[in-house]
């Protein structure tokens, strides 16, 4: 399935453009725990990005897919990043916390205003 950059109808179901994805269109953060498999603490997080629930979007491999063909993965990366920090500040009230984000090295040499 390719995903265009406008209103798609997939399976009877609207699907959003990646462009109202990118400005505040449904994209979230789910969060993986590491978990020390000894004491059962938890030492980290893994930030993973998702799209809207049952659209297309909700598969990351879709979501890089269809940014990386429009030339828009830096900015799909700097979005997760910049909602995995918001979230996670949020989230810890104070405490030091450890957090992993997905980015791809080309992302890193862009200048990243997070």
């Amino acid at each position: 399935m390719r995903i265009q950059n406008s209103v798609t109808e997939v399976g009877g179901r609207v699907d959003v453009p990646l462009d109202a994805l990118l400005n505040g269109g449904g994209l979230h953060c789910v969060y993986q725990p590491f978990v020390d498999l000894d004491t059962g603490s938890v030492l980290a997080h893994e930030a993973l990005l998702r799209g809207p629930a049952n659209t297309p979007w909700e598969s990351p491999v879709v979501l890089l897919q269809a940014a990386g063909d429009a030339g828009r993965l830096v900015d799909l990366e700097t979005r997760s990043l910049r909602d995995s920090l918001r979230q996670a500040e949020n989230q810890s009230r104070g405490r030091a916390l450890t957090l992993f984000v997905n980015i791809e090295p080309s992302t890193l040499t862009q200048r990243l205003d997070v």
